[in-house]
C-alpha cells in the first residue's frame, strides 16, 4: 500500500502496482532503491528476461537526456540545483539501458568504467524542476542518501552529477527484488527467520535516526534485496542468510531532524497500516514513529496479518487511533512470550514509552527466537499471500473493466488526456497534468496530485496511460454499473459457460500485464466457495466491496472538474 498523505489537508489513498505491459517502459525488480518520487517496486514486478534483446535509448533520447550530455558546457550558477560543483558522468560511467521512468526522472543502467559494475542512475531533468521546493527535494534527497551511506543495508549513492540539463544520482541496482515476495513464494517461515528480519531492519533504522534521519514510511515494500536468490521455494534456503542482503528504499518522505531526539514533526505522512498513532493524531513525534512501523511488519512476519486493519482506509486509521494490539487470538499462542513482549513493546501507543532502536537491538526475543519451535501456519502464510496480492488484482481487474466502459461514459475525458498529454507520448506525466491544470487557474498540491495520481498508476511508471486515466476519472461507482459489469465478463467468458477460469482470468489480465501464472494466483482470493472458477455474482462481489480508497483518489480528479 502506498503513501496515503503528503500533508495535514491532504488524505491520500494507497496505490499497489501492477506489472507493466510489454510496450510500457521495460521494469526491472528493485532496479533502483531510495529515490524520491520513484514509484514503489510491485510484488508482481520481475526481471527482465537476461536473454532478451536490451532496449536501449535512440542516440536522439541520449544526446538530450543522458548524463552528462551538456557537461562540456559549465553549469551556470543561476541554474544550478546542487550547491556545488560536480564531475561530468561520462567521466566515470557508461550509459546503458533504459531501465525505468518515473515521476521526475529516466532511470539507465550506468557501467562503471573502472570496474565494470552496473549500477542504476536516476537522471532528473532540470525542466521538470518547475518550483523551488522540486529542486530543494532533490537537493534533500542527495543530502539524505549521502548522510546515511555506509550502511550496509542501506541503499548507497554512489555519485552524484550535474550539468547544464539534469541532475544524474548514480546509486545500487537491487536486482533482487522484495524481501516480503521471497518470504511468500517460501513454503515455510520461522520465528527465528522473524527475529534475524527484524534484527537487520533495527539495525539499519538505528543507523539512520543516530544520523538523524527519519524514514517515515518503512513498509515492507521498501526492502529490497541487491542481488536475485535461486530456488527462492526451497525450503533448504536460509533466510538468515538472505536477510543480510537487503537494503531499505525509497526516501522520499524521509527527514532530517535537529538532532535525534527532536520531536518537531507535524507533518502527516506515512502508509496506513504501518502509519503510527501520534503521526495520525496530529502530535509532534520524532524518529520512533520509524520503531511503530517495524513493530507492524514485526507483527506481520509472525501472524500472517497486520496488526490494525479494516475495510476502508478510515476504519484501518480508526484502528491505529484506538491502538489495540491483539496478541491472544491464533497464531499468538503458539509464538513465544519473548517474542509477543518483543512486538508489544515496539507497538507501544505512546512514543515517550516506546522503546527505541538501541534499546530493542537489546532485547533477549532477537538471540533466543532460535530455541523457538514455531513455524508461521500454512493458513498464516496463505494470509501473508493474501494481504500481499488481493489488492493488486483487484485494481488490475478495474482497469480492464475500465477498457469495457462505454463510450457515452468515458468519451468525455479523451479531450481532457489529449490536452495534457503535450508530447504525444500516449502517457500523462505528473507535470502534464499539473500544467494543465494550472493554466486552468487551479492550485495544485503536487505531493496530493502525486499520491492520487499514483492510486490508479497500475504499472508503475509514474505516469497514467488512457487506460489508467480512464479508471482514475470515471469513478468507480460508474465502473461498477450493472451494464458495464456484466459486458465485461461476458466479454472475459469465453465459453459462454457463465462462470471464468484461471486461463479466461489469465487472457484478460494479461493485457495489462499480469501474467496468467500470477492471475491464477489472485484468483483464489476471489474464488470464494473453491470451485476453481468466479462467478458472475463473485465477480461483482470483487468489484464492488471495499472501494472507499479508489472512490477517495478518484474525487481528487474531481476536485479539478475532471469528473
Amino acid at each position: 500500500m502506498e503513501s496515503w498523505w503528503s500533508d495535514p489537508d491532504a488524505r491520500l489513498n494507497a496505490r499497489q502496482a501492477a506489472p507493466a505491459p510489454a510496450s510500457s517502459a521495460p521494469q526491472q525488480a528493485g532496479w533502483v532503491a531510495g529515490v524520491a518520487s520513484q514509484p514503489q517496486r510491485d510484488p508482481r514486478r520481475e526481471l527482465p528476461d537476461r536473454g532478451a534483446r536490451e532496449e536501449r535509448p535512440s542516440l536522439r533520447d541520449q544526446v538530450r537526456t543522458a548524463p552528462g550530455a551538456a557537461a562540456a558546457r559549465r553549469t551556470r550558477v543561476a541554474d544550478r540545483v546542487l550547491p556545488y560543483e560536480t564531475d561530468r558522468f561520462e567521466s566515470k560511467y557508461e550509459l546503458g539501458r533504459k531501465l525505468g521512468e518515473g515521476a521526475f526522472g529516466v532511470v539507465y543502467v550506468a557501467k562503471s568504467k573502472k570496474s565494470s559494475r552496473e549500477f542504476a542512475c536516476k537522471t532528473i531533468s532540470k525542466t521538470k524542476l518547475i518550483r523551488p521546493q522540486d529542486r530543494a527535494d532533490v537537493v534533500r534527497e542527495v543530502e539524505i542518501l549521502q548522510r546515511v551511506k555506509g550502511h550496509p543495508n542501506i541503499v548507497s549513492i554512489r555519485h552524484v552529477f550535474e550539468d547544464d540539463t539534469s541532475v544524474s544520482i548514480v546509486m545500487d541496482m537491487c536486482a533482487g527484488g522484495e524481501l516480503f515476495d521471497l518470504i511468500t513464494k517460501r513454503g515455510t517461515f520461522t520465528e527465528q527467520d522473524a527475529a534475524a528480519t527484524v534484527t537487520v531492519m533495527l539495525e539499519l533504522c538505528h543507523h539512520l535516526h543516530a544520523n538523524s534521519v527519519v524514514h517515515r514510511d518503512l513498509k515492507p515494500e521498501n526492502f529490497l534485496l541487491l542481488s536475485a536468490v535461486q530456488e527462492t521455494g526451497s525450503a533448504g534456503t536460509s533466510l538468515q542468510a538472505i536477510v543480510p542482503d537487503m537494503k531499505v528504499t525509497d526516501f522520499g518522505l524521509s527527514v532530517i531532524l535537529n538532532s535525534p531526539k527532536d520531536c518537531s514533526l507535524h507533518q502527516t505522512v506515512g502508509t496506513p497500516f504501518y502509519v503510527a498513532p501520534e503521526v495520525v493524531n496530529g502530535a509532534p513525534y520524532g524518529a520512533k514513529c520509524d520503531v511503530w512501523s517495524l513493530g507492524c511488519i514485526a507483527y506481520i512476519l509472525l501472524s500472517g496479518r497486520p496488526p490494525f486493519t479494516g475495510a476502508t482506509v478510515p476504519e484501518i486509521i480508526s484502528a491505529v487511533k484506538q491502538g489495540h494490539v491483539d496478541l491472544v487470538s491464533k497464531p499468538w499462542h503458539k509464538v513465544s512470550a519473548s517474542g509477543r513482549d518483543f512486538v508489544q513493546q515496539m507497538l507501544t501507543y505512546d512514543p515517550a514509552h516506546r522503546p527505541d532502536c538501541g534499546s530493542l537491538l537489546k532485547h533477549a526475543w532477537l538471540r533466543d527466537a532460535s530455541s523457538s519451535s514455531y513455524v508461521l501456519s500454512k493458513s498464516a502464510m496463505n494470509s501473508l499471500r493474501g494481504f500481499w496480492q488481493t489488492n493488486n488484482f483487484k485494481k488490475a481487474a478495474l482497469l480492464a473493466l475500465a477498457r469495457e466502459s462505454s463510450s457515452s461514459t468515458i468519451s468525455s475525458m479523451e479531450k481532457a488526456f489529449r490536452e495534457m498529454d503535450t508530447d504525444r507520448s500516449g502517457t500523462v506525466s505528473i507535470q502534464e497534468m499539473r500544467a494543465w491544470l494550472e493554466k486552468r487557474g487551479k492550485n495544485v498540491d503536487h505531493k496530493a496530485l502525486l499520491e492520487a495520481v499514483r492510486a490508479f498508476d497500475i504499472d508503475g511508471n509514474a505516469e497514467l496511460d488512457y487506460h489508467e486515466f480512464l479508471l482514475a476519472t470515471s469513478r468507480v461507482q460508474v465502473l461498477n454499473r450493472a451494464d458495464v459489469m456484466l459486458r465485461a465478463f461476458q466479454k472475459y467468458d469465453l465459453n459462454h459457460d457463465g462462470k471464468l477460469d484461471a486461463t479466461e482470468i489469465g487472457i484478460a489480465l494479461e493485457e495489462i500485464g499480469v501474467s496468467r501464472k500470477e492471475a491464477k494466483q489472485y484468483m483464489r482470493e476471489f474464488d470464494k466457495d473453491g470451485s476453481g472458477t468466479i462467478e458472475y455474482e463473485e465477480f461483482v462481489s470483487m468489484l464492488v466491496e471495499n472501494n472507499e480508497e479508489l472512490e477517495e483518489a478518484s474525487s481528487y480528479f474531481k476536485k479539478f472538474a475532471l469528473v
